[in-house]
């Protein structure tokens, strides 16, 4: 008698089985297709109006929150590119400039999509023609923070693309090692070009007869004269400032001593304002020649000292003279005498015996 019980039991069991392994079949080949497709690359298109191509040096595709690990890195000609499937940022790098800008915007590629970058904001420097000259370099800086440099642009790149954001500007002027911070808030936005304005200037005239009797000058905080703003050589005399309140104080040939010019100084937008050092002593006399001054202020405190030159710029003030011929003589008073502004004060040297 044959045990139909225990075939069937054979039958249903292997019928399972084969499905249990069509079943797993058809599972591994969706995840090996959706292995398959996970790695097939995204494209990120890198959009940029045409009045902003030429600010944009190069650009980079790099891992989302790690900005130093770049993915891609590109010509502004090449504003498409493949990349994994994956989370990523975008870095550029403007025209004229050595600082790469990191993009806050996540960028999220998918398998197969392409995802479009829009980089339409950016500032603009405005200087006046007049005083293009006066300006070395600027910069952009993170606003209430000037050491944190976003941007360093020479004076011939005025427009740079910028991530909205609050920024400042520093500039540099020609002739001095001194960065000067701009105070307004720069609002970047997205879509919209920032214009900021540097047109406000400080102009230093000197009579031609005294040019040759300085060495250099500063604009100082008025009434801090420890707090320089720029420190320029004579033949810069024209630079460019922030609005405010400023004294000078000026360095004459052959001296080591900084001499307060008393007269405050303001600089207003959209001016140029001059100041004038044209006061200061000239010896004469057979005691001139080859010797060494000293000037002291009214309380016997010598603020100027120098030898070999007949010509020396002072502030106007009342002062006392002592001279003599060499370091190794003692200091002999000539007299007082008082420096008036549009002029030199004459003081005769006698000679020495």
């Amino acid at each position: 008698m044959t045990d139909t019980t225990g075939e069937s039991r054979t039958n249903s069991t292997t019928k399972w089985l084969a499905m249990f392994i069509v079943l797993l079949l058809l599972l591994s080949g969706l995840w090996w297709w959706q292995y398959q497709r996970s790695k097939v690359p995204g494209t990120v298109r890198l959009d940029v109006p045409q009045d902003l191509m030429g600010t944009l040096y190069r650009w980079q595709v790099v891992r989302f929150g790690y900005p130093s690990q770049v993915i891609q890195d590109l010509s502004r000609d090449t504003r498409s590119t493949t990349v994994p499937p994956g989370d990523y940022q975008i870095t550029s790098l403007a025209q004229g400039t050595p600082n790469w800008v990191t993009w806050p915007q996540k960028v999220q590629v998918q398998p197969g999509q392409q995802v479009t970058f829009t980089m339409n904001s950016s500032l603009r420097l405005k200087v006046p023609q007049e005083r293009v000259s006066s300006l070395y370099r600027w910069q952009v800086v993170r606003f209430g923070n000037p050491s944190q440099v976003i941007q360093d642009l020479d004076r011939d790149h005025r427009t740079t693309i910028l991530p909205e954001g609050d920024y400042q500007i520093t500039s540099l002027a020609q002739g001095t090692p001194n960065w000067v911070t701009w105070p307004q808030k720069v609002q970047v936005q997205p879509g919209q070009q920032a214009t900021f304005t540097i047109n406000s200037s400080l102009r230093m005239e000197v009579p031609q007869e005294l040019v040759s009797s300085l060495y250099r000058w500063q604009v100082v905080r008025f009434g801090n004269p420890s707090q320089v703003l720029e420190d320029l050589d004579r033949d810069h005399r024209t630079t460019i400032l922030p609005p405010g309140e400023y004294q000078i104080t000026s360095l004459g040939e052959g001296t080591s001593n900084w001499l307060t010019w008393p007269q405050k100084v303001g600089v207003q937008s959209g001016k140029e304002s001059t100041t004038i050092l044209d006061s200061g002593i000239r010896v004469n006399g057979p005691g001139a020649t080859g010797s060494e001054f000293e000037v002291k202020d009214a309380t016997g405190r010598a603020i100027e000292s120098w030898r070999d030159t007949t010509v020396e710029l002072l502030p106007p003030g009342r002062y006392t003279l002592v001279a003599r011929p060499s370091p190794s003589n003692e200091w002999k008073n000539v007299g007082d005498f008082v420096a008036k502004s549009g002029g030199l004060t004459e003081v005769a040297i006698p000679a020495f015996h």
